[in-house]
């Protein structure tokens, strides 16, 4: 019963949970592309070749500016990047145990 109750009253927040969640991620789009020397730091990115050996440039080094990593993104080519977070694959993760408990 409670269960029913709590997921009638998210129904109707829905709308707003939606926006808000849109809203928080267009902000941190928008960080990242007005700083992008603070977001893209050495931890937060790899280049790796087609075999999966790390290739050594100058956006590889630690003490790079996120403003040379940004525009070597943005001259490669499509099939060259490839995105991974960390976050989603662990919903995934999640989300397939559901499934399967289900």
């Amino acid at each position: 019963m409670k269960v029913n109750q709590i997921w009638n009253s998210i129904k109707g927040h829905y709308h707003n949970i939606l926006a808000a969640g849109l809203l928080l991620g267009m902000a941190a789009g928008w960080w990242g592309i007005l700083y992008p020397q603070l977001t893209l730091n050495a931890d937060t990115y790899r280049i790796v070749s087609e075999d999966g050996e790390i290739v050594i440039s100058e956006a590889a080094d630690p003490e790079a500016d996120g403003t040379v990593v940004y525009m070597e993104m943005l001259n490669a080519d499509r099939n060259q990047l490839r995105f991974r977070c960390r976050l989603l694959e662990e919903i995934m993760k999640y989300l397939e145990g559901v499934r399967g408990i289900l």
